[in-house]
């Protein structure tokens, strides 16, 4: 009886110093290299600026950074010339997962074109949308020429100045030129590998991908 009685004791003891059980609010992440975001809850939130449209950052200006016309009122010329890709992403939407963190890596030149597109828990438009999209990064990592459309929009064209700042590169926006204020600014949380560059949003809750 006493031999019962002590292992029922060793047996609470174990349960006691077992894990705690993961709370329901806690999502797993697709990406095993990358931490949760929100389901941790200390993740600092990252990604599109209130300065610029929810539904493409990159790639579509705000109606008020449109270029401007020249005194002959002929349309000024775009931020760059870069060749739309062929290339049609639909996004993926998984209510089940939460937003990765980026490992960082070093932002190599060359262009990206999308190639995979992810909506995660919480994204505000969870309905499949088509993007073509390429990411021409010059400079050695320090600028970004943008080509995109989202759906039938019309073809966005931007071009950013890139800076790293540990695991999150911050793309500051240069054309079209504000109109008034600082340059509006996008920060996402990324990891670089191979000829990947994934890039993090988790104020859009999303995960954009493009490969060389």
């Amino acid at each position: 009886m006493k031999t019962l009685t002590l292992l029922l004791v060793l047996a609470g003891a174990v349960a006691a110093c077992a894990a705690p059980p993961m709370p329901k609010n806690d999502l797993p992440v697709r990406d095993d290299d990358a931490p949760p975001s929100k389901a941790t809850g200390g993740a600092k939130k990252t990604g599109s600026s209130d300065g610029l449209p929810s539904s493409d950052p990159l790639g579509a200006p705000p109606a008020s950074e449109t270029p401007k016309t020249d005194d002959d009122n002929k349309a000024a010329a775009p931020c760059n010339t870069a060749q739309l890709p062929a290339m049609l992403v639909t996004s993926q939407y998984d209510p089940t997962f939460s937003t990765p963190l980026g490992a960082g890596g070093l932002v190599a030149d060359g262009t990206y074109t999308l190639t995979e597109w992810w909506k995660y828990d919480g994204h505000t438009e969870p309905a499949a949308q088509d993007r073509k999209q390429s990411l021409i990064i010059s400079g050695n990592g320090t600028v970004a020429q943008v080509v995109s459309q989202t759906d039938t929009a019309p073809v966005g064209r931007t071009s950013w100045a890139l800076r790293v700042e540990d695991t999150d590169v911050v793309f500051t926006l240069t054309c079209p030129a504000p109109a008034a204020g600082p340059a509006p600014e996008l920060r996402f949380s990324f990891r670089a590998f191979d000829d990947t560059l994934r890039l993090y949003d988790q104020v859009q809750d999303e995960e954009t991908d493009f490969t060389k």
